[in-house]
């Protein structure tokens, strides 16, 4: 696995995007319940096949690598987008595992 980028969103939230050693994400996201109900991580797997679409969808040029593309999105403060376009279907999930 290669070295990792903090995706952060609101509430100042991280999530941990790595890229494995065939070339798909893994993003590791959690939420912490408190009093309201336990923790749960979540773990998200991408296709490197759909790289080059998540850095079009969000206006980055193709040529860039994809951690470099989302550490730039995250630092323009719209983690959160690309968290919300994962979990609603709009960019594709090889895999999702909840704990």
């Amino acid at each position: 696995m290669s070295e990792g980028v903090r995706v952060i969103g609101s509430g100042n939230r991280a999530r941990f995007i790595k890229l494995k050693d065939n070339g798909d994400m893994e993003i590791n996201y959690e939420v912490y319940g408190g009093v309201s109900g336990p923790d749960q991580e979540t773990i998200l797997v991408v296709s490197q096949d759909d790289s080059a679409a998540i850095k079009i969808r969000y206006g980055f040029d193709d040529s860039i690598p994809i951690l470099e593309a989302l550490l730039e999105l995250s630092s323009r403060g719209r983690g959160d987008e690309f968290i919300n376009d994962l979990f609603d279907g709009t960019i594709p999930l090889k895999s999702k595992f909840v704990f």
